[in-house]
């Protein structure tokens, strides 16, 4: 939705005027409503991360096409769900308990925190097919290129990401160099379920402080020289819980997830209404035939799969 937001500013549409980002949205979920899966949106919840990549998120605040998406989304026969925090962790959670095989996302923090499969778009100039996307599997990660959980995590936590910068100088290169170097391995909790993460990582520091090299006098210190002179305060304990422990739906809590597995049919009269009242199509020949191009081949595709 950030993306269709992106967009209708880019063409100078505003706020609610035709729609703004319902209206790009409305398209993207008729693309999906062709494709024989299920979908489930997840939504921020009430006590997701106050601050984010630099800028306040308050919490008690909503924009205004949130409740009109969730509404359109519904429509299509897709599901809404909101988390009880931040979205990303959620997907993570649903993903790994098997409620849902795949993420989509653009957001890379969706494998630190614990997805198995991630789904991502393909540039249009390397595509073959129009809805070609990429398949990122976490167990292929950690094959290929060695780079298991406890590394992704520390990964995001020297680079920098959504909620910290990072450890000073480091940047992406420097911070897979220490991640493969295996440092991260004993630094980090293994399990996201430690009551107090704090314990082990005091630890943790201990034995990776014991295993670095003291600062040299260099202008530009190697990665392992960053880490040491800031190991007594790497990661943030705030920050590595918004990783390792972030707010998410409990087993018990994720009641009537039964019916994702259901397939999923749009209401026709719904989108209808909806069109007309949200984006003004009020006339019939016009509405007939956005409905006729983008509607009927993916509610047919549904019915055949009933």
């Amino acid at each position: 939705m950030d993306e269709c937001a992106a967009a209708t500013l880019a063409q100078g549409i505003h706020g609610q005027f035709g729609g703004g980002p319902l209206r790009p949205f409305f398209f993207r979920l008729a693309r999906l409503l062709r494709v024989p899966a299920n979908f489930v949106f997840v939504f921020d919840g009430p006590e997701r991360p106050e601050r984010k990549r630099g800028k306040s998120v308050p919490r008690n605040q909503r924009l205004w096409w949130i409740a009109p998406s969730q509404e359109l989304i519904r429509h299509f026969g897709f599901i809404v769900h909101e988390a009880p925090g931040e979205a990303e962790a959620e997907l993570a959670v649903l993903n790994r308990r098997g409620l849902v095989h795949a993420v989509i996302t653009s957001d890379s923090d969706s494998l630190v925190f614990g997805a198995q499969d991630v789904l991502r778009s393909v540039p249009s100039s390397k595509r073959d097919e129009d809805d070609e996307v990429a398949v990122v599997n976490a167990n292929k990660i950690e094959d290929e290129l060695q780079l298991t959980q406890p590394r992704l995590l520390f990964y995001a936590l020297a680079a920098g990401g959504d909620y910290d910068p990072g450890l000073p100088q480091c940047g992406k290169a420097h911070a897979t160099e220490l991640a493969l170097a295996g440092i991260g391995d004993n630094l980090l909790p293994t399990s996201r379920d430690l009551p107090d993460i704090l314990p082990h990582l005091q630890k943790g520091r201990k034995a990776v402080a014991e295993k670095l090299p003291p600062p040299p006098p260099k202008i530009i210190p190697p990665p392992e020289t960053l880490l040491s002179t800031k190991i007594d305060i790497f990661p943030s304990m705030d920050v590595l819980r918004l990783y390792a422990s972030p707010i998410a739906s409990k087993t018990g809590s994720l009641v009537g997830t039964r019916g994702w597995s259901t397939i999923q049919h749009p209401d026709v009269p719904a989108l209808v209404m909806f069109a007309r009242n949200r984006f003004g199509w009020s006339d019939p020949s016009e509405l007939g035939r956005t409905f006729e191009n983008n509607i009927w081949e993916g509610a047919l595709v549904r019915l055949l799969y009933s």
